[in-house]
């Protein structure tokens, strides 16, 4: 199997956002930033909750972890509301399974939710990662509808000029497009939309680096 060794920087890109053509193009700005900062130390002490339930092999297990979060962490959790990332972990000999529910808001992913612990089919503990966020107080909140127009005004022709401008930023002829999501940061307020490029020497490198361009959505 081909070595492939990743780097990963994100940019951030102000590029304003606007369904009137004949307006001048705001100037782009930009910062650069190493990594999205979490805040769930400290300030959060009891978002570790144990449980120790064995799952049913007969039910979808995602679903099955959604119940349990609401059952034990969160009475309103509503699993429509969340987006499911799967993946694993080794530890003495053993596969942990890693499932992060990440909260969706109008559309947008956000950098909140639950991550839970499976192992040998029980899942053993759940993190709350809300940061003191409550889902359905998100989803009624002006905040809400304001991501809501924001969407509806971003138009594809937006889009294919954040993928363009996002291309040419890199040098590098091979390169290409291999992610695009919509994102919300709730504690920063900011909504933007992400696009990863993928870049390799050659075609036949083993060496492969990923920018994320996050481009701001405005009104």
């Amino acid at each position: 199997m081909k070595k492939i060794i990743i780097s990963i920087f994100i940019v951030l890109f102000l590029v304003g956002c606007s369904n009137k053509t004949n307006e001048p193009k705001e100037k782009e700005e930009f910062e650069t930033y190493n990594e999205i900062e979490l805040d769930i130390g400290e300030d959060y002490p009891d978002r570790e909750h144990i449980i120790n339930i064995i799952l049913n092999n007969s039910s979808n297990v995602e679903t099955q972890i959604g119940e349990i979060i609401k059952e034990k962490v969160y009475n309103d959790f509503d699993i429509n509301d969340f987006k499911v990332f799967k993946s694993q972990s080794e530890s003495n000999n053993k596969i942990i399974y890693i499932y992060d529910y990440g909260f969706v808001l109008e559309g947008a992913e956000t950098d909140i939710g639950y991550t839970v612990f499976v192992e040998n089919n029980k899942v053993t503990k759940v993190y709350d990662n809300m940061q003191g966020y409550v889902a359905k107080e998100l989803k009624e909140s002006s905040k809400a509808k304001e991501i809501s127009t924001r969407l509806k005004n971003f138009t594809e022709t937006r889009k294919e000029e954040m993928r363009k401008f996002a291309l040419e930023s890199e040098s590098n002829s091979n390169k290409k497009i291999t992610g695009e999501t919509v994102r919300y940061d709730v504690k920063k307020d900011r909504l933007y939309y992400s696009i990863e490029i993928t870049v390799t020497d050659s075609p036949d490198s083993e060496y492969q680096s990923i920018g994320v361009y996050d481009f701001k959505i405005k009104i």
